[in-house]
């Protein structure tokens, strides 16, 4: 990438199906010092062509996927040959790492520009889950979801391991299953309501893992008693977070005891939160508007100054 004049400020898109190469071409982009834009291929055109419009990238990577565009595309697989060795490194903590688009249900998607510091911020030094080299982390997210920025790096920048598998083994149970057993994944990120899903029609799938972050939704009591009920339950941590705050603000570890709301926590490192109305702080008690600070937080919005 950087023999084609990739570096950074560059923003490369990443149009690709969950594979090994999709993360090599993601982390070989960070590498180069761009920042890369992850879309799913199975999105409507439309948004394809929005988010290919609205952060010009320098350069398309592609893998099992073909695409038409004005702008450069590669296929990965033709950037697995040559010189491995190590690079310089050019990048600053604040520099551009990933720009990850809303969903757009309020407008057009907007460019969230997430920094390096803030994924160190996510993954590095943490307390909420243990991330080290017995990490065996399976990705369940979609490429263009933020919830797998916690999966690559929690487990690749702690020696961890990331397993990748088709979509049709992720929610086919018994695929599923067997997959967890055969590579003992310990680890998992799941949206709420996959989670209810499994734990309603086959809760033996996940009940040997050691951890279970869930969120995008609120957690719903009955399942989660259903999972805590069983012998040798994995630990459910209740993960909250926008994707303009990295992927997670806040996480509580769920006891077998429920509390009658299941909360969303306590902030992670390096970050704030605060309860407000009217530009002042709330009292214990009143509600009001949740606002975040701290490293996680990101640059702002691509090409929308007035939003940021």
């Amino acid at each position: 990438l950087r023999q084609m004049g990739i570096k950074p400020n560059d923003y490369v898109a990443v149009i690709a199906e969950r594979s090994i190469e999709m993360i090599a071409a993601i982390i070989g982009i960070v590498k180069s010092g761009a920042a890369y834009v992850p879309i799913d291929p199975d999105a409507p055109q439309s948004r394809i062509t929005y988010i290919l419009e609205d952060c010009e990238p320098s350069l398309i990577v592609v893998h099992g996927v073909t695409v038409t565009s004005p702008i450069q595309t590669i296929d990965i697989a033709t950037l697995m040959t040559g010189d491995a060795s190590p690079l310089p490194i050019v990048n600053t903590p604040d520099d551009d790492l990933y720009v990850i688009y809303t969903s757009g249900t309020t407008g057009q998607p907007k460019g969230t520009r997430i920094a390096h510091r803030s994924v160190d911020r996510l993954v590095k030094h943490i307390d909420y889950v243990p991330l080290n080299q017995t990490t065996k982390i399976l990705l369940s997210g979609t490429i263009a979801f933020d919830a797998v920025t916690f999966e690559i790096y929690g487990a690749l920048l702690n020696g961890g391991e990331l397993i990748v598998i088709s979509k049709e083994s992720l929610i086919d149970p018994k695929l599923l299953g067997s997959t967890i057993k055969q590579y003992q994944i310990n680890t998992m990120w799941l949206t709420a309501s996959l989670f209810n899903q499994i734990v309603s029609e086959h809760v033996e799938v996940i009940e040997s893992l050691d951890y279970v972050l869930v969120g995008g939704e609120a957690l719903t009591h009955k399942w989660v008693d259903i999972l805590n009920q069983r012998p040798n339950h994995p630990q459910i941590i209740n993960g909250y977070g926008p994707t303009e705050s990295t992927t997670f603000t806040t996480t509580y570890a769920i006891p077998e005891t429920l509390p009658s709301r299941i909360p969303i926590g306590k902030p992670i490192r390096q970050t704030a939160v605060y309860i407000m109305q009217s530009e002042q702080q709330c009292g214990v008690g009143v509600p009001g508007e949740l606002c975040i600070g701290g490293s996680g937080v990101a640059k702002g919005y691509l090409n929308r100054p007035d939003l940021t």
